[in-house]
């Protein structure tokens, strides 16, 4: 049986031989996708209902005044750990591949704002576990994290227009710190073009404007797919 403290951790924070032991364990014992969610069914999925989203297995959603939270549970594609995702969109934003949002069945990978949900020990992954002593501490602790630290991170997310109203940069190293750490909000140009569509729903067509002609000249003037985008909010289209 592999230590049992050790497979909390980074992959990068072990011994070669504890590396080589935990993947053998995630490979060949741990439990895989499938007996994952049936325990999560039972465990997990009841404690995130808990808390106002709807769904099960692998995808969550809420809806709070113009935001959408969701929560994604992907499990590593060798089987064995999984990772969380959470996400923030805006109901009127298009997604990342510019289509309408469908509010019923949006996922994380949708949305405009991805962030990962880390242990306190700065992992991202969570080991499956190989007993049910295991898969049960596994999925406790997720819950516990979404519970907190989820639950925080959306906290700046319930009342529109903040943040955006007063957020107009698209450096993320000038963006607050909760949307820098472990956090992906796509390309300066989609960064750029999200941005320029929330300023003129609020009504700040200068400030639209301005970020969107400096997405369609300066970030992609060589894009016409981009561009197309870009010059419909030129127009006042979403």
């Amino acid at each position: 049986m592999f230590d049992s403290f050790k497979r909390w951790l980074s992959k990068d924070k072990l011994s070669n031989d504890d590396r080589d032991k935990l993947i053998d364990k995630q490979i060949n014992r741990n439990y895989k996708s499938k007996e994952f969610f049936q325990f999560s069914k039972e465990i997990l999925s009841p404690r995130i209902r808990a808390l106002g989203f709807k769904g099960s297995g692998a995808n969550f959603r809420r809806t709070t005044d113009r935001y959408i939270h969701t929560i994604q549970v992907f499990q590593d594609k060798y089987g064995g750990e999984c990772w969380i995702e959470l996400g923030v969109h805006l109901v009127f934003l298009p997604d990342s591949c510019e289509n309408k949002i469908d509010i019923k069945n949006i996922k994380t990978i949708d949305c405009f704002i991805r962030k990962d949900l880390m242990q306190d020990n700065g992992n991202r992954n969570f080991d499956n576990g190989e007993t049910p002593e295991e898969i049960n501490e596994t999925l406790s602790a997720i819950a516990n994290l979404i519970e907190t630290k989820a639950i925080d991170f959306f906290g700046n997310f319930t009342k529109f227009p903040e943040p955006f109203e007063s957020l107009s940069t698209i450096n993320q190293t000038e963006l607050p710190e909760y949307l820098r750490e472990n956090t992906w909000m796509g390309t300066s140009s989609r960064i750029c073009m999200q941005l320029a569509r929330i300023k003129l729903i609020l009504g700040d067509k200068e400030k639209a404007y301005e970020l969107a002609k400096y997405g369609a000249e300066v970030l992609e003037p060589k894009n016409p797919t981009l561009r197309i985008h870009f010059e419909k909010i030129l127009r006042d289209e979403i």
